[in-house]
């Protein structure tokens, strides 16, 4: 099981498309299976600051991950990624 760490909007949109294509998805096909726009899709992926936490679910479960969360303690970001 991989874990992915993205404790800014801006890692948070690259590692939703990094994982989309990894998947061989493009934004249309992913949009589809979360009941999304084409431009919802893009929207996050390139400015994921925005998002609805409802539309961050939706990608999550189209992409079959789910969300973990864990004390900052356990991965200490700088104040630059917040």
């Amino acid at each position: 099981m991989s874990l992915y760490f993205a404790p800014t909007p801006e890692q948070l949109g690259s590692t939703l498309q990094a994982l989309r294509k990894s998947r061989g998805l493009t934004q249309a096909d992913l949009a589809k299976l979360a009941g999304v726009k084409q431009t919802t899709v893009s929207n996050a992926e390139n400015n994921a600051r925005g998002m609805r936490v409802e539309t961050l679910y939706r990608l999550l479960a189209a992409l079959d991950l789910y969300l973990n969360l864990q004390p900052r303690s356990a991965v200490e970001p700088t104040k630059e990624e917040w």
